[in-house]
């Protein structure tokens, strides 16, 4: 398995990936407070000091998630065969999560450490009748809480939560979407739904994202899951453009 400092440095590799890249946001979505949803591109136009360098403390940021997630992939390494279809990335996702998050930006952006937990959970269809078995099975939606802790400020921390939406009805493609209604019944969550990205679960590389609005929407968006283990996976992502520049690493453990 690679090491810290090549995973770091595969990370940036990614971030440097041509607006052809497959893109990955999934992870590293972040909301201040609970009134406000920011995406990781969005995450990169809040207001914080510049730096984010990799050298020596991100290489350390990016070890200790190495020898975490490492330790976890070492209990159920022999005879696991990671999910390759929809149907089954659903059941390995469903249930409570403990999540860890590294920032790291060289230009723009916040850098920093996230930690909380989040939980994937069946959403019934209303769209679908009860005897369809995508009434049940057909969408997962995904919530999260944490907080957030800026470099440079260890007397801040940042609330944060977010809602998203997976549409596995495809077998061979995940329709992810922002979930941002203040009306939480079914039919209000449904028609507030956002297209964000896609998600090949045979690849396991995030395709078709929505461009960021403003200045942000030049930046290549890139990224991957790296899924080992039944009970952690990892998320990169990346970003390259103008003004901004970045990775986020998320640690996934089954709670």
């Amino acid at each position: 398995r690679p090491s810290a400092e090549s995973r770091a440095a595969r990370a940036w590799e990614i971030a440097r990936m041509s607006c052809s890249a497959l893109v990955i946001r999934w992870a590293g979505v972040l909301a201040i407070a609970s009134t406000m949803g920011v995406t990781p591109r969005a995450t990169a136009r809040m207001s914080a000091s510049p730096g984010g360098a990799m050298e020596p403390e991100g290489a350390g940021m990016f070890e200790a998630f190495e020898a975490s997630f490492d330790h976890q992939r070492s209990q159920h390494l022999s005879g696991f065969s990671r999910p390759a279809t929809s149907d089954a990335l659903r059941s390995y996702l469903l249930g409570a999560w403990a999540l860890k998050k590294v920032t790291l930006y060289k230009v723009g952006g916040m850098s920093g450490r996230f930690e909380g937990s989040c939980v994937f959970e069946s959403f019934l269809d209303p769209r679908r009748g009860k005897t369809d078995p995508l009434h049940e099975r057909g969408l997962l939606a995904y919530s999260e809480v944490g907080h957030f802790r800026p470099d440079g400020d260890a007397n801040q921390v940042l609330e944060t939560r977010n809602r998203l939406m997976y549409d596995v009805s495809n077998p061979t493609r995940i329709d992810v979407f922002f979930d941002d209604s203040h009306d939480r019944s079914a039919g209000e969550v449904l028609a507030a739904l956002r297209f964000d990205h896609s998600l090949s679960p045979e690849t396991l590389l995030m395709v078709e994202a929505t461009p960021a609005p403003g200045p942000d929407a030049a930046a290549a968006y890139s990224g991957q899951l790296d899924i080992e283990a039944p009970n952690a996976f990892i998320s990169t992502w990346g970003v390259k453009g103008d003004t901004l520049e970045g990775v986020i690493l998320s640690m996934f453990s089954k709670r």
